[in-house]
């Protein structure tokens, strides 16, 4: 929530335009004005929300008390919401995927995408999608290319990073990519298609398809890069913190072996050499694609899916929102027919 599009447009919306929820997805800590509001009975709350901080002050868990509904972007964020005794915890209900877009296609038929980022059917093909932020350790994972490169280089490695490279990013990663000694070896995100707004839903499906390994090795509060693997059938390195467990079934849970303080609250941080262990097991298992974790994501992963369990949630939340707040109940069908009856009383 920017200085330009505060707190106090939310409330202002929700009165203009009638509202009878305020449904807030991701980041909640920052929240001061809506936990009160909620807390006055000024607006109906909902929370979907991840957690994706180690240490987390009291004063930030009180947020989430004020929420009629906290409903988790994972279990392992449920897990972390009920450890703080909060009793309007919902069961997780994870992110959702376009199972139409998202699915296996076989890259022999994409040989320009291929070109375009440097992957060959001789190359063992890395793909790294991610935002440019410190928190997703993306230095951390060119350390553990180079190693897996240092200790492989039979496998042709090569590398694809689709993020900003610098503008909108938190660290120089053209820097890095050199500093690590991968250039020769990566492709990277044109700036200029990024500025013009990226590439489509369509085209990103394409691109993880070509992929051997995608990487997210980082604390994440759901990890929407290895669900769009797992989607398509590529196996995922990821950090065993967090949700990966839930989303992956096919790819390697790097274990942390520090903890980055840097970050306010802590962040969980995996080892490059560990992350070279991972690349090399699954480069040396020769298991490119696998139909696991596809059956796993178009089982539960699905907006249909995801949407029903949102129905669900919103008619309980509404007949809370009519037992329990200063809110006039809508009066029924039937009352309504009542009301346009004239009847006679007479003494």
């Amino acid at each position: 929530i920017t200085a330009d599009y505060g707190e106090d447009l939310i409330l202002e919306h929700y009165r203009r335009e009638g509202c009878t929820m305020l449904l807030m997805v991701g980041d909640w800590a920052m929240l001061r004005a809506v936990p009160s509001w909620a807390a006055h009975d000024e607006l109906v709350w909902v929370q979907w929300a991840p957690v994706d901080l180690l240490e987390v002050p009291d004063v930030i868990k009180d947020i989430m008390r004020y929420p009629v509904k906290v409903v988790p972007f994972s279990k392992h964020s449920e897990q972390r919401f009920r450890e703080w005794k909060l009793e309007n915890v919902s069961p997780a209900i994870w992110l959702g995927i376009d199972l139409d877009i998202w699915k296996p296609q076989d890259r022999k038929t994409l040989p320009n995408v291929m070109n375009s980022l440097g992957f060959r059917e001789d190359t063992y093909n890395i793909l790294i999608c991610q935002a440019n932020q410190r928190r997703k350790y993306i230095r951390e994972q060119l350390e553990g290319i180079k190693l897996f490169r240092e200790l492989h280089p039979e496998a042709n490695a090569r590398l694809y990073i689709h993020t900003w490279l610098k503008r909108g990013g938190e660290a120089d990663l053209e820097q890095e990519i050199h500093a690590t000694g991968l250039a020769e070896i990566t492709k990277t995100t044109e700036e200029y298609q990024m500025v013009l707004g990226g590439w489509s839903e369509e085209q990103l499906a394409q691109i993880y398809s070509c992929a051997d390994v995608v990487m997210d090795v980082a604390y994440e509060g759901f990890g929407y890069s290895m669900l769009q693997a797992q989607a398509v059938g590529v196996p995922v390195i990821g950090l065993s913190e967090g949700p990966t467990t839930e989303i992956v079934k096919y790819g390697a849970a790097v274990v942390p072996t520090a903890v980055d303080y840097g970050i306010p609250y802590g962040k969980p941080l995996a080892a490059p050499p560990d992350i070279a262990t991972a690349l090399h097991d699954l480069f040396t298992s020769g298991t490119r694609q696998s139909q696991e974790p596809v059956a796993h994501v178009r089982s539960n992963f699905g907006w249909d899916r995801i949407a029903a369990q949102w129905i669900s949630l919103i008619d309980e939340v509404h007949e809370l929102r009519d037992r329990y707040t200063l809110y006039i109940p809508e009066p029924s069908a039937l009352l309504k027919e009542r009301s346009k009856q004239i009847v006679e009383v007479r003494p």
